[in-house]
């Protein structure tokens, strides 16, 4: 699996993955799934529970939906198994 990469949904969403984020011993520490619209951003949990990015974008019902359809593939990510 590549270290770095991003997924991009829809109006200009994108997912960025970095699995140099990801510290098993320390899992609050890191950001491995970041979420990003225009320069706002968010964790991958903020975005998907409160449905914003930045603490004021909302997204539209697409991309909520889209962050959803990648719940259990960021899960897996995130995995210390995988890290």
């Amino acid at each position: 699996m590549k270290t770095r990469f991003t997924k991009h949904g829809p109006n200009g969403l994108r997912v960025e993955f970095d699995a140099n984020e990801i510290f098993p011993n320390d899992p609050g520490q890191g950001t491995p799934v970041l979420v990003c619209l225009g320069r706002e951003t968010a964790s991958f949990c903020c975005a998907i529970n409160e449905g914003e990015v930045g603490g004021s974008i909302r997204l539209s019902p697409a991309q909520v939906a889209f962050l959803e359809s990648l719940e259990e593939f960021v899960w897996d990510f995130t995995s210390p198994v995988n890290a």
